[in-house]
C-alpha cells in the first residue's frame, strides 16, 4: 500500500513537472537576444562586458552613468559572492516592439532582481532601460505579489 502511494506521488510529481518546465523554456526563448547577450556576457567576461553588451546601439550607447552600472554588480559580488546565472521570472510583451523582462540574477548567497525594457528597432532588439535591485518588491510590478 505504501509503495503504491509513493508511486502515485511520483508521478504526479512527474506530471507536475513536465507540464511547468515547458512555461519556463517558453519565458527563456521570449528573452530579447539583447537581455540575453548580456546575461551571457557576464557569466563569460564580468560586469563590464554585460553593460557593454546591453548598452550597445541603445540611445545611452556611450553613457558614463549607464557604464557605471558595472560598480552595481561588482558591490553586488562583495556581498553575495561569485555570479552563477539567472532565472527568467516573466517577460510581458508590451506591444509588438517592446518586452519587459523580469529576471533573478544569481549569486552564490542570494539574488539581484532586475528588469529589462527592450525596443525592437527593425529586426534587432535594443534595451531602451534597466534596473537592478536586491529587493524583489522594487523591480517586480506590485501585482505580482
Amino acid at each position: 500500500m505504501k509503495q503504491q502511494i509513493k508511486t502515485r506521488y511520483a508521478i504526479v510529481a512527474l506530471i507536475v513537472v513536465c507540464l511547468l518546465a515547458p512555461i519556463s523554456a517558453l519565458a527563456e526563448n521570449d528573452l530579447p537576444s539583447i537581455v540575453l547577450a548580456g546575461l551571457n556576457e557576464y557569466k563569460v567576461k564580468g560586469p563590464e562586458a554585460a553593460v557593454k553588451a546591453w548598452i550597445k546601439g541603445s540611445a545611452f550607447e556611450t553613457s558614463i552613468e549607464a557604464m557605471s552600472q558595472a560598480n552595481t554588480f561588482r558591490q553586488v559580488e562583495a556581498m553575495y559572492g561569485a555570479y552563477i546565472g539567472y532565472q527568467v521570472i516573466k517577460v510581458k510583451e508590451i506591444s509588438k516592439t517592446s518586452k519587459l523582462a523580469y529576471v533573478s540574477i544569481d549569486y552564490e548567497k542570494g539574488p539581484l532582481f532586475s528588469s529589462f525594457l527592450s525596443y525592437k528597432s527593425g529586426e534587432k532588439w535594443l534595451l531602451a532601460s534597466f534596473t537592478f535591485n536586491m529587493k524583489p518588491e522594487v523591480i517586480l510590478p506590485n501585482n505580482f505579489f
